[in-house]
C-alpha cells in the first residue's frame, strides 16, 4: 500500500499523544501494546479496500485517546480555557446592554454566560483543589 510507512507514524504519533496521560510506570506498556495493533489492523485481510483499513487504523489510533481519563489538571486547564469564551460573551452581551435600550435578549445571554463561567470556576476549584478540601484558610479563635 501506498504510504503504509507515513500512515503508521501517524498512528503511532497519535497513540504516543493518548500514551501522555496515562501514569508513568504503564505508559510504555500500553504504547508498545496499542503500536503492535496498528499493523494488524492495516494488513488485516479481512478488508479488501486499503482505504478503509487505513481509515480504520486511524480511527482506531484516535479512539484511544477517549479512553484514557484526564488528570484533574488537565480538566481543570480545559475548564479554565472554555470558561473565558463564555465570559467573553457575557461581557460583550453587557456591553451592548450599557449602549442601547434595555433587550431581553442580551440580558439573557449575559445572564446565562456569566452562570456558566460561576459553575465553571467552582469546577475548577474542585479539580485544582479536589473535594472536601477548603479554598480558604480558617483560623481558629
Amino acid at each position: 500500500m501506498n504510504g503504509e510507512r507515513g500512515l503508521l507514524r501517524l498512528g503511532e504519533y497519535l497513540v504516543g499523544r493518548a500514551c501522555r496521560r496515562l501514569p508513568t510506570n504503564r505508559r510504555e506498556e500500553r504504547y508498545r501494546e496499542w503500536t503492535a495493533e496498528l499493523p494488524a489492523i492495516l494488513h488485516d485481510p479481512g478488508i479488501r479496500l486499503s482505504w478503509h483499513r487505513a481509515a480504520r487504523m486511524l480511527w482506531y489510533a484516535a479512539r484511544i485517546s477517549r479512553g484514557i481519563p484526564l488528570t484533574s489538571r488537565q480538566q481543570a486547564r480545559r475548564l479554565a480555557v472554555s470558561s473565558t469564551y463564555f465570559l467573553a460573551l457575557a461581557a460583550f452581551n453587557l456591553w451592548l446592554l450599557a449602549r442601547g435600550p434595555f433587550d431581553w435578549v442580551h440580558c439573557a445571554e449575559a445572564a446565562f454566560s456569566l452562570a456558566v463561567v460561576a459553575v465553571r470556576v467552582g469546577l475548577h476549584l474542585y479539580y485544582v483543589h479536589g473535594p472536601g478540601r477548603s479554598t480558604c484558610v480558617h483560623q481558629k479563635s
